[in-house]
């Protein structure tokens, strides 16, 4: 390789280590990667994770999805805990991002084996800038180290087939990759048997075709020529074998996880904007400078070098074929990533496409000596500043789906310590608060959506959900936007007054520019609603309630949630109840607190007036376990607010989990209070 060349492939590896790693902490792990990093989590061994898989058939917890990311990132987390490392998001991601870098000299020396080392600069270099690769590398999930497999069988196949080294020692290496490339693919993706069965077949024609052409020669000749096509095949098979039987035993998983969902075909938008994701967008020319080229890079390679149209013929096969068979068995939604497969071998024709155009240029303008590299200076500025605006964006990105940033930080502000929020949908749960929980404050939620639930049950999930603020008047519903709109969830439109909307921009520009990861039908993030009230609101809902009203007030309480979805709570500590009355006139009430004692225990109830001065303590026990119900008082009420401390003994564990919380007014008598000053509990 030229001097000029060793320098322009490090300043290429250079430029695309920097895309990949600048910034690539700063999002928060989105679903997809808080799947990965879940599953393959340092609790687990690399054995146990693939032994589950294979047990699960893609029945599991993980999907379609094949053991490599998990087993990746489950190394990365036992090193990083021997290393003292936080795994924070770079460092989940940085696997990945290696595996991203590592492609782009593995892709130059694949197309060097094929064409010239300046076309395979210019493949590298797309490579290095593309959009779609920059993401997918940046991302904690398989796409990454699936490319850089494929790229690795490519050297391998190049090697064998257009490589002038016949020695066994160069069959051997390239052997090695070869093989290496399929299983790592295999093991990484499912999408890879798409790409290596239409490898397996373009292998096979293209020797039969050979072999054709070549009849008339010596058998030696042929046989020479044999080799370089039937030891790719035979090691595409070896390579192939040990997934088979996985593939077949969850053959029937894998078909009946597909039904019913949406499915796309293929279509000139769906087309269009594959081209722009692996391209350069869609605005401002970006689309049909990006399908010039592409178009230029077909016909050079295909019609105009006839000393590399075989070749080029046999790229063009491993762009076509696979993409036909993915659009064969696609049998649910779409998203570009989903062909990534084919996005090597496009790539090669696009670096084919620019290097004649600049040099064609260049030949046109009769330049001459350095000048000569003015066209190619010139593109690159241009693609240059067409992905600035794109990049900025990557950079500062900070969700790549759900807008998870916004909604913990507006609830770390809008709660009080311990203070307590409900998704009416449980699965968004999966990420806020398991993967990112909110400091100190508390998570619930309502239901989880199904389509089998019967309506008495949708009834009843509506009514304890509507219980829930009842009790717990501070706590904050998130929604989806358009869930108020669903027959049993309407209720939220008007029992809270206040609304905040959650969306992140950053997935709507890239959308609009033709680069969202989540394709066309993907618009936007998905868009939340938090509904909540004020304590004016609450107070002035409350003062309807004549007999005084009572709930808890954050912190000093934890909230319990049971698998059917009903909500307790019990205190911590010192915890405090509100009592507000719409009347200041002085009352004598008694505290009701029903539940689940869990084991025996007391409480000591001291009131608290609104100005801070301290009433009487009133005490209760209880020692049998199962449904109960407290009654503790009286409790001289002055003024519209008074409040409860509870303290309960044993201090430092769960004794009763409460479920409601009521007042009853009492008709002061001496001989009544002497009876209820102690409290007293009623077993159910």
């Amino acid at each position: 390789m030229k001097k000029g060349h060793v320098a322009l492939f490090l300043l290429v590896l250079l430029v695309g280590s920097f895309l990949r790693l600048y910034e690539a902490g700063r999002p928060l792990l989105w679903i997809d990667e808080i799947t990965v990093v879940g599953y393959g989590d340092d609790q687990h061994t690399a054995s146990q994770i693939i032994g589950d898989i294979y047990t699960a058939a893609f029945k599991g917890p993980t999907g379609q999805h094949m053991p490599f990311q998990y087993v990746l990132i489950n190394g990365f987390l036992h090193l990083y805990k021997g290393l003292g490392v936080e795994p924070s998001e770079f460092w989940l991601r940085f696997p990945f991002i290696l595996f991203g870098i590592a492609t782009l000299p593995v892709v130059f020396f694949a197309v060097r084996k094929v064409y010239s080392s300046s076309t395979a600069l210019w493949v590298m270099a797309f490579t290095a800038v593309s959009f779609f690769h920059v993401y997918q590398s940046r991302d904690a999930t398989s796409y990454a180290p699936l490319l850089f497999f494929l790229a690795l069988n490519l050297w391998g196949l190049a090697g064998f087939i257009c490589a002038s080294d016949s020695s066994l020692r160069g069959k051997i290496g390239y052997g090695a990759l070869v093989l290496a490339g399929a299983m790592g693919a295999l093991f990484t993706h499912m999408t890879a048997w798409l790409f290596l069965i239409a490898e397996g077949l373009v292998v096979g024609v293209s020797m039969i075709v050979r072999l054709v052409q070549l009849r008339a020669s010596p058998k030696s000749a042929l046989w020479a020529e044999a080799g370089r096509f039937f030891w790719p095949a035979v090691l595409l098979l070896i390579g192939t074998l040990p997934f088979v039987s996985l593939v077949l035993r969850g053959m029937d998983n894998f078909n009946a996880s597909t039904d019913g969902g949406p499915v796309d075909g293929l279509s000139l938008s769906l087309l269009a904007y594959q081209l722009a994701c692996f391209g350069w967008g869609r605005e401002g020319g970006r689309l049909a400078g990006f399908a010039l080229v592409l178009g230029v890079g077909l016909a050079v390679a295909l019609l105009l070098r006839k000393e590399d149209r075989t070749r080029s013929a046999f790229v063009f096969a491993l762009l076509l074929v696979p993409s036909v068979l993915f659009f064969a068995f696609l049998q649910r939604g779409f998203f570009p990533r989903y062909l990534s497969i084919v996005f090597l071998p496009m790539t090669v024709f696009v670096g084919i496409g620019v290097e004649a155009l600049t040099s064609g240029a260049a030949r046109g303008l009769r330049l001459k000596g350095r000048m000569q590299t003015l066209p190619a200076v010139l593109f690159w500025g241009l693609l240059l500043l067409w992905s600035a605006a794109p990049y900025r964006t990557l950079f500062a990105m900070t969700d790549k789906f759900v807008p998870m940033s916004h909604i913990r930080n507006w609830l770390g502000a809008q709660l009080p310590a311990g203070g307590l929020y409900v998704w009416r949908n449980g699965y968004n749960m999966r990420e806020i608060p398991q993967a990112y929980p909110v400091t100190d404050r508390q998570a619930a939620f309502a239901c989880y959506p199904n389509s089998g639930i019967p309506a008495q049950v949708l009834d009843w999930q509506r009514q304890n959900a509507q219980s829930f603020f009842e009790r717990f008047p501070k706590a904050v519903m998130l929604a989806d936007v358009g869930d108020e709109k669903e027959e049993y969830w309407r209720w939220m439109g008007t029992y809270f007054v206040r609304r905040q909307s959650f969306r992140d921009d950053t997935l709507s520009r890239l959308w609009q520019w033709g680069l969202s990861p989540h394709g066309a039908s993907i618009p936007a993030s998905p868009a939340y609603l938090a509904y909540y009230n004020e304590e004016p609101d609450i107070l002035a809902r409350r003062a309807r309630n004549t007999g005084g009203s009572v709930w808890p007030v954050d912190p000093g309480w934890r909230y319990l949630q049971v698998r059917d979805g009903q909500l307790f709570a019990a205190p911590q500590g010192d915890a405090t109840l509100r009592v507000q009355r719409s009347s200041a006139a002085p009352a004598s009430v008694r505290l009701t607190l029903r539940g689940v004692v869990v084991q025996p225990g007391s409480f000591s109830v001291r009131q608290v007036f609104a100005d801070g001065r301290r009433g009487e303590v009133r005490n209760a026990s209880f020692s049998q376990n199962g449904e109960a119900e407290l009654v503790v008082g009286p409790f001289e009420l002055q003024g519209t607010d008074n409040y409860l401390q509870l303290s309960q003994f044993p201090v430092d564990s769960v004794n009763m989990l409460i479920y409601s919380f009521s007042l009853s007014s009492v008709e002061i008598t001496e001989t009544q209070s002497q009876k209820q000053e102690m409290g007293a509990v009623h077993g159910k």
